[in-house]
């Protein structure tokens, strides 16, 4: 019999968690496309946002704006990714609402994605200039920033190390491929102890980036 070409309008091709080509390639530290900006993976954003409706870029704004993930009251992920106690959360907030960078003030919005809709969640990521998370899966938003993002990744000191191939990476090689700024903040959430100060420090420097002008050539 003659083969033939099957065209498909519309497919749906689902993975096991952690196999394909993109998640696994995530782990290594020395991935060739660290920094690629790929009009593939661009194109897949577009598509997702024009999907859910959420097409608007981050407004020009006088004011700063800092998204802190807070996943201490979420059903799922892993325990350590909620163990910020309270009180911890809220240093963390004052410490970053009292930064001064150009002489423009700083908004900060503390959001628990498991309270929100994916519509929700992606106009948040959208209208941020810095999103800070523990490393889990609210950090798999970082594709859908507005170009120019700086991220910061709280990392547990158990994940301190940046092996050569380790999840450690993955969200490193993330904002990489999509021209993200990054940042990593080792954590001592295991002892319940986590200091604000180099929290601050990190979102501090990823928007002193965004008041240069931008470089020629």
């Amino acid at each position: 019999r003659k083969s033939r070409t099957l065209c498909l309008r519309k497919a749906v091709l689902p993975s096991a968690s952690r196999t394909g080509s993109l998640w696994p390639s995530s782990f290594s530290i020395n991935n060739p496309c660290r920094r690629s900006g790929s009009d593939l993976l661009m194109h897949f954003v577009d598509y997702i946002l024009k999907r859910f409706e959420v097409v608007t870029v981050r407004p020009p704004s006088a004011t700063f704006r800092i998204l802190l993930v807070d996943r201490r009251f979420a059903d799922a992920g892993h325990a350590v990714s909620r163990a910020i106690p309270l009180a911890q959360m809220q240093s963390i907030t004052a410490a970053l609402r009292s930064l001064q960078v150009a002489e423009r003030p700083v908004e900060v919005n503390v959001v628990d994605f498991a309270t929100l809709s994916i519509v929700q969640q992606l106009k948040h990521v959208r209208q941020c200039h810095v999103m800070i998370g523990m490393h889990g899966a609210a950090l798999g938003f970082i594709p859908f920033t507005s170009p120019n993002t700086g991220i910061v990744e709280l990392l547990p000191q158990a994940y301190a190390r940046h092996n050569p191939h380790s999840v450690n990476n993955i969200f490193r090689n993330l904002a990489g491929w999509f021209l993200r700024g990054y940042k990593s903040v080792i954590v001592a959430v295991e002892a319940g102890q986590v200091s604000p100060e180099p929290i601050a420090a990190a979102a501090a420097e990823h928007l002193k980036f965004l008041t240069q002008p931008p470089q020629q050539g």
